[in-house]
């Protein structure tokens, strides 16, 4: 009788201290991702549910208290706004080099402009200078539920701010089709270039091969996100052109086959936020 009281006894002990510890986890606050948004974009990362998947990843990407209106969104397609002004597209239809590779991220090719050779005019915001631009697939945006096969980020910087939108992306959606010449041309000169050799070097690329032939008066979606990759810092205005460009499915499978993994960062919820329709 002593032995089977002893066992009750460590039994009733053992389930005090599980309740215990799951009280102390309930009522623990949650995690916060300390390190500084510069070290946070060094930090790997993947799209998947892995080790270093969304769901790990630091700065304001998961913390509850510091995120508003992160990026990418669905998008509702909703009415145009012919009031909406055009997009000023500067140096597009030049040459551009040299461009400078980078090999920072595994799951992307990331392509450094020289300053000052392409830029956007946006009524209301300014005028600012394209750094860089790069590939996602899947499309990150959707519309109206519908992902499409790419999406190209054409990120523009307003030189010397420091405050309010200090940056805005063009984004370019791709679906398959018969590309235009000067895409083709555009992807043959960028396709030497995968998987990326850390490089500045290569023959010029006209990036106008790249957007859609209406893009200078182009329709748009635009709203106020966020970076798509660790920190994921906010307050950057995305417009979203609303006239696809082409790659072939030849070209399509040259992304595909260089960089297989999927880099598109999930849905982000929209939290009330105005999405304008030119």
């Amino acid at each position: 009788m002593d032995l089977i009281r002893a066992i009750r006894l460590l039994s009733r002990l053992s389930l005090l201290i599980a309740l215990s510890l799951a009280s102390l986890a309930q009522s623990a606050p949650p995690a916060k991702h300390t390190k500084s948004a510069a070290d946070c974009a060094k930090n790997p990362f993947a799209y998947d549910n892995g080790p270093v998947g969304q769901q790990t990843w630091c700065g304001v990407c998961n913390n509850a208290a510091e995120r508003h209106y992160q990026a990418p969104i669905n998008i509702p397609e909703g009415t145009p706004d012919p009031a909406l002004p055009a997009i000023k597209f500067t140096g597009y239809d030049q040459p551009t080099s040299p461009l400078k590779t980078t090999l920072e991220n595994p799951y992307n090719l990331k392509i450094y402009t020289p300053a000052g050779s392409n830029s956007i005019e946006v009524p209301g915001l300014g005028s600012y200078t394209l750094d860089e631009f790069h590939f996602h697939r899947p499309s990150e945006e959707a519309v109206s539920n519908h992902r499409y096969a790419m999406v190209i980020h054409f990120v523009h910087k307003k030189a010397g701010c420091t405050t309010g939108q200090c940056a805005v992306v063009i984004g370019v959606l791709v679906e398959e089709g018969q590309p235009a010449e000067k895409t083709s041309e555009a992807l043959k000169v960028l396709f030497q270039r995968f998987p990326p050799p850390a490089s500045i070097a290569g023959p010029p690329v006209e990036l106008e091969g790249l957007l859609p032939g209406d893009y200078h008066n182009s329709g748009y979606y635009t709203y106020l996100g966020s970076l798509t990759t660790p920190p994921c810092s906010e307050n950057i205005a995305f417009y979203i052109l609303k006239t696809p460009v082409k790659f072939s499915a030849a070209e399509l499978a040259e992304f595909a086959r260089r960089y297989p993994s999927p880099n598109a960062r999930d849905i982000q919820e929209l939290n009330g936020r105005p999405v304008r329709n030119r």
